[in-house]
């Protein structure tokens, strides 16, 4: 399950037009789609997130002077806090426990943690007990393991120049250093963790020449296990390649992400400053390293969001080879089988009563597909449940 990544902070309708899909149907319930409004008449919301089990949603409504932190649980929406005073800058739900017990938040400087109704503010300035000062005024949590023991932090610290350090906070509410010591160039960050914390996985960036750009910033993927960071191998397709890890299975078995390509544009173009190569998705495990994950036949590039706790299926995002269009897509990685959803819900007669709409995770176990719908004008967080595929994956290869 993906405890990292959340739907934009300001989606608009377009946007989901883009992404997600038309209506199957209007006006017609269908006890496999489950919805409810959000309270809130913005558009802009900060992280819509659900639990891993579905239980439970989370997002900041951002109005102009206090953000409300509300809560869905026992079928009502609860506001849980309200920013009054705090300084922050659009705040967003970075992270949500598997079973809804344990909430993150941050603005990328301020961040809090929820839990048993109590609200705790991680320490904004911190260092690493060796001289290192790895935060000094600033630390962003990102994620939170599906037991909502570990939180993901990143910390940053101004000097003679900015460095960002991945760190976790633990169960005994101490912060630890996972970045590679003594590197201050090396700017890290925390994308995500297993569901005991045992594995953690984000990214970093240096600056380094980039196929023909010369020197730029850099972007790998790293994951971290057992006291020891290495760098999540990238594809090997002839060019250089910055990659994005997204996120991790709940057993920690698999992390999936993308990785594209950066060009110069020509000197007499002027509408874009780069030119990118289609998105190239990918699958790493221990066993295999890493896999690229493509269905050539329909799609030029693929994009990977999310992944179940087992390993097995994976929720992504396909592009046409005209650039035009985008497809979500769920990959069954048994038998490396890709399934457009909207294909599935026409197959299996699921009705959805909106305009457009867009899922961002799948639960922990296959069984639901959750994201946002719009109708007329009014947002909406909703959940799909689909059959689930539990072929073992002992044998199989990605």
């Amino acid at each position: 399950m993906n405890n990292t990544k959340n739907l934009s902070t300001a989606l608009s309708l377009g946007l989901l037009a883009a992404l997600g899909g038309a209506a199957l149907a209007q006006g017609v319930d269908d006890p496999r789609v489950w919805m409810t409004e959000l309270p809130t008449d913005a558009p802009f919301w900060g992280g819509l997130k659900f639990s891993g089990d579905g239980s439970t949603i989370a997002f900041v409504n951002d109005p102009p002077d206090t953000p409300e932190v509300y809560l869905h649980t026992g079928g009502e929406w609860r506001v849980i806090y309200r920013y009054a005073g705090v300084g922050v800058y659009f705040p967003s739900v970075t992270g949500l426990s598997e079973d809804g017990s344990v909430l993150v938040l941050s603005d990328g400087s301020i961040s809090h943690v929820y839990q048993d109704g109590l609200f705790v503010q991680l320490p904004p300035v911190w260092d690493d007990g060796v001289g290192m000062d790895v935060s000094n005024g600033s630390t962003g949590a990102s994620s939170v393991s599906g037991d909502g023991r570990i939180v993901g932090v990143t910390g940053r610290a101004t000097g003679n120049h900015t460095t960002y350090s991945a760190l976790i906070w633990n169960g005994d509410r101490q912060l630890s250093n996972l970045s590679n010591e003594g590197n201050d160039y090396i700017r890290n960050w925390v994308s995500g963790l297993s569901n005991d914390g045992g594995v953690v996985f984000g990214t970093y960036e240096q600056s380094e020449p980039h196929n023909d750009i010369g020197w730029t910033n850099v972007s790998y993927s790293w994951v971290h296990e057992d006291g020891v960071m290495m760098d999540i191998p990238n594809l090997d397709l002839g060019f250089d390649l910055l990659s994005s890890a997204n996120a991790i299975s709940g057993n920690g078995e698999a992390i999936v992400g993308w990785s594209y390509g950066r060009w110069a544009n020509e000197p007499d173009d002027e509408s874009t400053d780069s030119i990118l190569s289609p998105k190239h998705a990918w699958i790493w495990t221990r066993e295999t390293g890493t896999v690229e994950v493509a269905d050539p036949a329909r799609f030029e590039g693929i994009a990977l969001r999310d992944i179940t706790d087992d390993a097995t299926t994976v929720l992504g995002t396909g592009t046409s080879f005209d650039g035009e269009s985008e497809h979500q897509l769920l990959w069954y990685r048994t038998d490396n089988r890709f399934v457009v959803i909207d294909d599935l819900l026409l197959r299996l007669g699921i009705s959805i009563n909106a305009d457009w709409y867009s899922f961002d995770q799948i639960s922990s176990d296959g069984s639901k597909l959750m994201g946002v719908s719009v109708l007329d004008g009014q947002y909406s967080a909703f959940t799909v449940t689909i059959p689930i595929r539990n072929t073992p994956i002992s044998a199989a290869k990605p």
